[in-house]
């Protein structure tokens, strides 16, 4: 009997053994799975990235996410009306999703690699919608380094497509978030400018003109346009095309410088109209001349003046002093009457003028002079050779051989009424200024006399 107890107490030892050494088995197993599942959520939250997003939806901001990672978003489409504006370098998923969803009524929870995004029910939707849309606005104006308004100037906010033009006066309005930092105002030849509007309701923008971009841009009816993108008939001349050249007209500045078009001086008076042909003779009875725009203004040609007793009309274009032209565009075809109508029928030259600059004052004096001399005299007859052209000519004897010995008075017309004469320019020009104030100021002295006596 007691042999017997003694052997079943041994089993019932050794049973409870067995199932404590289970136990702690399966306990053993549960804690490793644990901590993997654990470590595997930890490593998975601090995965990091590259984020770069301008303006877009959650939608597509966890998209690009779920591009670069493992993680796969859970959400209702409702939340998704949120717009953000990424840049993050080397950052870990909750990183990124702290700054996505921050003045938002969103709140996300990762678990493995599942995010689930919802809304905070702590939190008021419609408040927060309020504020995050909440504006003031912001209107200036923007003008070139003369200080001339800027139409059609691009005023945007930064990383945004929201944005406006101005108006005929340079003048621009927007609404802008509270927490739009700065506006980039751009213009078609001039250098893109940012500006910070933190703490100001009022801003006022003087653009530099892109002396890069400014090298292609040409002068067209209305306004100015790339060079490689006109399809139109125009001939740009540059200041630096005409720089240093003798003349003493616009008009003679086109002579040479611009293909088509023809330039032919009708005298040698001092100041004399020249005649510009761009479409060659377009009237019998009317002038061929080109319409002339200076600086906006068109100015009538014509004969309304003449020179001395020559009967030679006055140019309409001699009071302009060539070494102040900043540029000139001569537009050829049938597009420049778009504007100008009927009187550009014949052409259009556009002058622009130059003007003062945002820099340090410069004074420039140019001076030159010369003297003028008819070239190519004709070979006349002497008195005697005269008269024995005319005994020749008539076969009897006009004059007899006692006068022709006897001739007192030799004259040359050419030599009378020709004349060497002097030619001179004196001319003084300043620039220079602010961005708030520029000038440009020039003084010239052209003096001018004719070959021909009674054309000074």
């Amino acid at each position: 009997m007691n042999k017997n107890e003694n052997l079943y107490s041994f089993k019932r030892i050794k049973s409870f053994r067995y199932y404590l050494v289970h136990m702690m088995r399966v306990f053993l197993l549960l804690v490793t799975f644990g901590l993997g599942s654990a470590f595997a959520n930890f490593s998975k939250a601090q995965t990091k990235m590259d984020i770069n997003v301008k303006d877009v939806s959650l939608e597509e901001l966890f998209n690009e996410i779920q591009s670069k990672s493992e993680f796969i978003f859970f959400y209702k489409d409702a939340v998704l009306k949120h717009k953000v504006s990424l840049k993050l370098k080397n950052a870990t998923v909750a990183t990124i999703l702290d700054t996505a969803l921050k003045n938002t009524n969103l709140i996300y929870n990762i678990d493995l690699r599942q995010v689930v995004i919802k809304e905070d029910p702590t939190v008021d939707a419609d408040k927060m919608s309020s504020q995050s849309q909440q504006q003031r606005p912001i209107k200036g104006t923007v003008v070139d380094e003369a200080g001339v308004p800027l139409m059609g100037a691009t005023v945007q906010i930064k990383n945004t497509n929201r944005g406006v033009t101005t108006d005929f006066d340079g003048n621009f309005e927007l609404s802008v978030p509270n927490d739009a930092k700065a506006l980039v105002i751009s213009y078609l030849g001039f250098v893109t400018k940012e500006v910070s509007i933190e703490g100001v309701s009022t801003v006022n923008v003087t653009m530099i003109a892109d002396n890069m971009a400014l090298e292609e841009i040409v002068v067209i009816g209305y306004g100015t346009e790339r060079k490689s993108l006109i399809s139109d008939a125009v001939t740009a001349i540059s200041s630096k095309q005409i720089e240093g050249l003798p003349v003493s007209s616009v008009d003679g500045i086109l002579q040479g410088q611009a293909s088509g078009v023809q330039v032919m001086q009708n005298s040698g008076t001092p100041g004399g109209e020249m005649s510009v042909r761009i479409r060659g003779l377009t009237s019998i009875s009317g002038s061929s001349q080109p319409l002339y725009i200076i600086d906006g203004i068109p100015v009538t040609t014509g004969d309304y003046g003449q020179l001395s007793y020559s009967g030679q009309g006055a140019s309409a274009l001699s009071d302009l002093n060539p070494s102040e032209i900043a540029s000139i565009s001569i537009l050829k075809d049938a597009s420049a009457t778009a504007i100008y109508g009927a009187r550009a029928s014949n052409g259009i030259v556009l002058i622009t003028t130059k003007r003062g600059k945002a820099q340090q004052s410069v004074v420039n004096v140019n001076v030159f002079s010369g003297m003028q001399r008819t070239w190519n005299k004709l070979d006349m007859l002497n008195a005697r050779q005269w008269m024995e052209y005319r005994n020749d000519l008539t076969g009897t004897t006009v004059f007899t051989p006692e006068q022709m010995n006897n001739i007192k008075v030799d004259t040359n017309w050419q030599d009378v009424i020709f004349r060497d004469a002097p030619i001179s320019s004196y001319e003084v020009s300043a620039t220079g200024g602010s961005e708030k104030t520029k000038f440009f100021i020039s003084g010239t002295l052209f003096d001018q006399e004719g070959i021909l006596i009674g054309t000074d």
